[in-house]
């Protein structure tokens, strides 16, 4: 076996330094130098396949009907009402009109229905009456329909609360207000939403009975056989006097006055509670 030479043995050997001790801090300062590559974005990604529209059949557009209305008879209640309320706006009147019809045979109408009122008669309030009317509803029409009735006309009147007597004023310690069936009275009552204040009663009234326009008056401003002073004016005249009053009478209205000295008699007309006023 052949032995190393000791010079190609220091021959190697420091080659071996020369590469070792020159190229190691040559590498380690171009690593110092150069930032590192990021190759995030060359990361494979997952293929996207385009992939092309498939031919979907439409059908044609076909019409729906809407549902139909739910159908229910009319009931009596229901009936009366509307015809009450249709009968205080047909005559104008204040208060409640209640009517009362006889057995009904109507068809079924939807839920939702309204009623005209044709025709009456009488036209005016009555206990008795016929009535003519169409109902209408999106389900269709009815009528016109015939039907005879009986009407109440229920309203507040005044009533005596005591016994009245004649000259009482009319206050509200002595009348009291009740709903009534005023097409039951023979003559006109007083309504309950009336101002009865410069009002004396005329005659007696029992407690409980209706007060009528019968029964009342207005408080006269002069009284029958008041000495008044009458004023005359006209034509540039101007003439006072005393006068003797022949009848009651309230502000505005016209009485019969008697002069005292002549004892002739004209109206007047009067001015306020001692005055009348001449015109000629």
């Amino acid at each position: 076996m052949m032995k190393p030479n000791p010079r190609q043995m220091r021959f190697f050997t420091a080659f071996a330094m020369l590469l070792c001790g020159g190229a190691f801090p040559l590498w380690a300062g171009v690593e110092d130098l150069l930032e590192p590559i990021d190759f995030s974005a060359y990361k494979k990604q997952p293929a996207v396949i385009a992939l092309s529209p498939q031919k979907v059949p439409i059908s044609p557009a076909r019409y729906i009907a809407p549902p139909k209305p739910a159908l229910a008879s009319i009931d009596k209640e229901s009936l009366q009402a509307r015809l009450g309320e249709a009968l205080v706006r047909r005559f104008g009147v204040s208060g409640e009109m209640q009517v009362e019809v006889g057995p009904l045979n109507l068809p079924e109408v939807s839920k939702q229905w309204s009623l005209e009122l044709v025709q009456v008669s009488p036209e005016k309030p009555a206990s008795s009456a016929t009535v003519r009317f169409s109902i209408n509803s999106s389900s269709g029409n009815l009528g016109p329909i015939t039907l005879p009735v009986r009407c109440r006309h229920m309203k507040e009147i005044y009533v005596a609360e005591r016994a009245l007597n004649r000259g009482d004023r009319l206050s509200s310690d002595a009348l009291q207000k009740r709903v009534v069936d005023i097409l039951r009275e023979n003559v006109r009552t007083i309504s309950g939403d009336v101002d009865l204040e410069g009002y004396e009663f005329i005659g007696s009234v029992s407690p409980g009975s209706p007060i009528r326009w019968n029964h009342v008056s207005s408080i006269p401003s002069i009284r029958k056989g008041q000495v008044v002073d009458v004023y005359a004016a006209g034509k540039g005249l101007y003439i006072s006097m005393k006068g003797l009053a022949m009848q009651d009478g309230g502000n505005g209205e016209y009485i019969k006055i008697r002069n005292l000295s002549s004892k002739q008699e004209f109206q007047a007309k009067v001015l306020n509670e001692n005055s009348v006023k001449v015109y000629f």
